[in-house]
This record gives C-alpha cells, sequence and structure tokens, in this order.
C-alpha cells in the first residue's frame, strides 16, 4: 500500500483516492483504517475526497465511502466527493446513494462546499 496522500487547504483536508486497487481491496483493511484514523484525528472533519484516479468502485470502494462519511457526520463533519470520474457517480445514482453526498468538478467548488465553522 502506497502512503496516504493527504493535504490541507484551508483547515480543510483534501484526500486523494490515487490507488484503485488499496481502495477496491476488500480483503485489506490497512488503507480503510488509514483513511479512517486520518479523519478521526479531526475535529469536526472537513474532507474532500478525491477521486480522479478511480475510474471504478467496486462494494468494498463503495463501503469505504459510505463508511468514511458515517464517521465524519458522527463528529459533525462535512465530506465531499471531489472530481469523481463519470461511471463511478453513475455507480452512485444507480445505487441510490449519490443523494448522500456533495459533489465537486474542481477544488476550488469543493473548499467552497466546506467553509470554516
Amino acid at each position: 500500500m502506497r502512503p496516504l496522500d493527504v493535504r490541507e487547504v484551508g483547515g480543510a483536508l483534501i484526500v486523494v483516492f490515487d490507488d484503485p486497487q488499496s481502495v477496491n481491496d476488500g480483503q485489506s483493511d490497512q488503507f480503510r483504517n488509514a483513511v479512517y484514523e486520518r479523519v478521526e484525528e479531526q475535529p469536526r472533519p472537513r474532507i474532500a475526497v478525491d477521486l480522479a484516479a478511480m475510474d471504478f468502485l467496486s462494494s468494498s470502494g463503495v463501503a469505504l465511502l459510505i463508511g468514511l462519511r458515517r464517521r465524519i457526520i458522527a463528529l459533525d463533519g462535512k465530506l465531499v466527493l471531489l472530481r469523481p470520474h463519470p461511471y463511478v457517480r453513475d455507480l452512485l445514482n444507480m445505487m441510490k446513494l449519490a443523494p448522500l453526498f456533495l459533489f465537486a468538478n474542481d477544488e476550488s467548488a469543493a473548499l467552497a462546499l466546506l467553509p470554516p465553522s
């Protein structure tokens, strides 16, 4: 597993999902736990997950996004899916999960959806 690619911009975290194998691997909890731990370090986390490199999601990848959303909401935070591939967006629409997420096509739009509280 590659190190988690995270950077802070204006108090929000940009988490880059750039390794489809790690995101979609249902056999390994290492990546999922690294993401969850990083997010849970933040009080009222404001997170944008950059999905530009993800041209597909397995059921494990979808479960990762749902688990991430649940943890962020429990901490009174916000989550934005940044630059989702059209297939990923269609998949979330077909699964009727798209209404659970905010979407942004670029980083400035994502940050506008994650204002400081």
